[in-house]
């Protein structure tokens, strides 16, 4: 399944023809904005050198009627994109031994604040929570869910919304214990304690110690918290601990990870949207797909290494 190779011939056999028809859509709704724009210049021409009311707002009314219609389509277009391909990317994925049932996906819907707010990994007052893309399925003995989050909250000192978490989050649920009820870990990337401040001091009222584990290079990249009901020595072993890091180091982005009793959540901040079309662009290309399915897999391969550690 991490065969870059067998993805490709995947892509070309499967998803690329389907990309092809979706970029005739894109296209055609990008001519209709080009026409629209021909309608403008006309009715400027008109007004400016021949002084017509008339014929200018003709114009105009199908230059309007035009960037409606193409709006419209755009909207079909992207709601119709999205679930497709990643669709079929997640049969691909699917294939692996690893999934006993079809992982599911829906492009409304997401992670609920709940969920977002039991992982304590972020302690914030809610001010605008939106998600999409989420997708759920079971691998080995996890059931895993995972959408796009942007979450903001008010600034405390400006008159403004503050960013809290802007990326993927992923929670896993273990099928039996991997630790004693109210055992708590929260691994935060050293660069960026200052955002997860409120968390560390929450850890620490409720008992929560730093510790120092025995992988260098994991804890010159972060910060660990655990009360003394937590299962640090199986979850956090040096296989686990290398595969986080190597995770960290080779995709270069914010990862924040809890455990709270049998539930797992995994925070990876990033910046671009997991699978988004561009109107401007020519979507049918094998990067756009390769770098969805890339951050699926990096993902899931943490959860792949949990689960074979525990």
């Amino acid at each position: 399944m991490d065969d870059l190779t067998d993805f490709r011939r995947y892509y070309n056999q499967t998803i690329q023809p389907q990309l092809l028809r979706l970029e005739a859509v894109r296209k055609r709704i990008e001519f209709y904005i080009l026409i629209s724009f021909v309608f403008v210049l006309s009715a400027l021409v008109t007004i400016i050198f021949f002084h017509s009311v008339l014929p200018t707002l003709l114009l105009s009314a199908v230059c309007v009627g035009l960037l409606i219609f193409a709006y419209r389509e755009f909207q079909v277009y992207r709601a119709d994109f999205k679930p497709k391909i990643v669709n079929l990317v997640l049969d691909y994925i699917d294939n692996d031994v690893n999934f006993s049932i079809p992982m599911t996906y829906y492009a409304d819907a997401s992670i609920s604040p709940e969920v977002f707010d039991n992982s304590k990994i972020f302690q914030h007052f809610d001010e605008d929570y939106i998600g999409e893309d989420y997708i759920s399925g079971d691998s080995g003995e996890l059931y895993f869910e995972m959408s796009e989050l942007t979450v903001h909250e008010m600034s405390p000192v400006r008159n403004r919304l503050d960013k809290v978490f802007n990326g993927v989050f992923l929670h896993a649920l273990y099928t039996r214990p991997i630790q004693e009820k109210g055992g708590e870990i929260l691994i935060i990337p050293k660069e960026h304690k200052q955002y997860a401040s409120r968390s560390i001091k929450l850890f620490a009222r409720n008992g929560a110690k730093q510790m120092n584990l025995k992988f260098p290079p994991f804890n010159d990249r972060f910060f660990v918290f655990a009360n003394k009901y937590a299962n640090v020595k199986n979850i956090l072993n040096e296989d686990m601990q290398r595969a986080i890091h190597n995770y960290s180091e080779l995709e270069s982005k914010e990862l924040y990870l809890s455990f709270i009793e049998n539930d797992i959540y995994i925070a990876v901040s990033q910046e671009h949207d997991m699978f988004e079309p561009n109107l401007w662009r020519n979507n049918a290309n094998f990067k756009l797909v390769k770098m969805f399915y890339t951050d699926i897999i990096a993902l899931l391969s943490i959860l792949r290494d949990i689960d074979a550690n525990n």
